[in-house]
């Protein structure tokens, strides 16, 4: 199955708070927080700010709902108003942690969660939220030890749950995994993380349609969060369903525009059904994002092929080349451009350097047995159409 997992350690959440002032707009906020109804939380969030402009706690309160609407920047602005009013509104830099974690920016995360734990050691939330951003740099250890913290803390915390859970994924302890999100949804009905969470366990121990439920579950709480219509999109890749695949990112990417990944998988499905200018131009969306990223060059070399477009099939696979040149699949895919253009030395010499970089590679052995025939060396040809059968034999055989 091609489709990667994306990392899944949520940042997002709701704090919270108790204001004296304008308790039933600040009690209701919270309870549409619980809701995922974030935009109605605004709204109300909006008069109590406008009756009391120097509530730290509130601003922090608006500035997540927007984490929760992907509005980062929007965020950030309540967040360092807050912060500005209060140095020491614990809210403020946890919320600030998720307007960075949403930006990609881990690193000043986890110094705003540092702090929040500074300023009250016994914060629950905090440890939960750091542990996401452990998670996100790839620290596993740190981040379950942080979790655990949480827990221990406070027991009724679902989002400490759903990052324990979203470790053991990391770790591929599902069962585990799975008892966590079960205890997440118990903490909190409303949790749409758990119940995404729980169907990606589930995907992994072969439980396929059980786990579409779940996905379905985690939209019909949280029409908002992408992660499951894109693990909805890996399900429908399984059963070639490509098309379904293609409607599930399209959602996905509605909700989560700057996530180049997600461009990636949507192009791959369009090229399972021809759709080779849709492909493209999903490569392309990538490459914006995420502009030094190899293997995007070298995804969108093939569909510039199959267009005829063989110059500028050259172009990407020479940038693949240049950001990754070990990269056997980026000579073998430049060695095809040269083809096309009539330039067969080149192509000869490029098909040569991918068998050294990857010498089990029956494909290549394939594609240069192929041009030697049409250069009319028969000999040559032969002998890859050998190597690649005995590379295929002995790839059948292990499996």
């Amino acid at each position: 199955m091609r489709l990667a997992k994306l990392m899944f350690l949520g940042a997002t959440f709701g704090i919270l708070i108790t204001a004296a002032a304008e308790a039933n707009e600040v009690n209701l906020a919270n309870s549409l927080m619980d809701q995922h109804k974030y935009a109605d939380a605004i709204v109300l969030l909006d008069k109590a700010i406008g009756k009391d402009l120097k509530n730290a706690e509130l601003l922090a309160q608006r500035a997540s709902a927007y984490n929760n609407l992907r509005q980062w920047n929007k965020s950030m602005n309540d967040c360092n108003a807050a912060i500005h009013l209060d140095q020491k509104c614990v809210d403020a830099y946890i919320a600030r942690a998720g307007s960075y974690a949403g930006l990609s920016r881990f690193h000043d995360a986890l110094n705003d969660c540092n702090k929040a734990i500074s300023l009250d050691p016994k914060c629950a939330t905090a440890y939960a939220v750091r542990a996401a951003e452990y998670g996100n740099l790839g620290n596993l250890q740190n981040a379950l030890d942080d979790c655990n913290k949480a827990i221990s803390l406070d027991p009724k915390l679902s989002r400490a749950y759903d990052n324990r859970a979203a470790v053991y994924e990391r770790q591929h302890e599902y069962k585990k995994e799975i008892a966590d999100c079960d205890l997440a949804i118990k903490a909190n009905q409303y949790d749409a993380h758990a119940y995404d969470l729980r169907g990606s366990a589930l995907v992994e121990l072969g439980m396929q349609q059980q786990a579409m439920e779940q996905f379905n579950k985690a939209t019909s709480i949280d029409a908002n969060f992408s992660h499951p219509y894109y693990n909805r999109a890996r399900l429908y890749e399984k059963e070639k369903r490509y098309q379904d695949e293609i409607n599930e990112l399209g959602k996905a990417i509605a909700l989560d525009p700057a996530v180049a990944a997600l461009y990636d998988h949507r192009a791959f499905a369009y090229e399972q059904l021809g759709k080779f200018q849709n492909e493209v131009d999903d490569y392309t969306n990538a490459i914006k994002i995420a502009p030094k990223n190899a293997t995007f060059y070298f995804s969108r070399a093939f569909p510039y092929g199959k267009l005829g477009q063989y110059a500028r099939s050259l172009d990407d696979a020479n940038k693949a080349i240049e950001l990754d040149p070990k990269s056997a699949r980026s000579y073998a895919r430049r060695g095809f451009a040269y083809t096309n253009l009539g330039n067969n030395e080149n192509a000869i010499a490029d098909y040569s350097t991918a068998v050294r970089l990857e010498p089990n590679s029956v494909q290549i052995y394939v594609d240069r047995a192929w041009l030697y025939d049409k250069l009319g060396k028969k000999d040559l040809a032969e002998k890859d159409r050998s190597m690649a059968n005995k590379l295929n034999q002995k790839l059948q055989s292990s499996k």
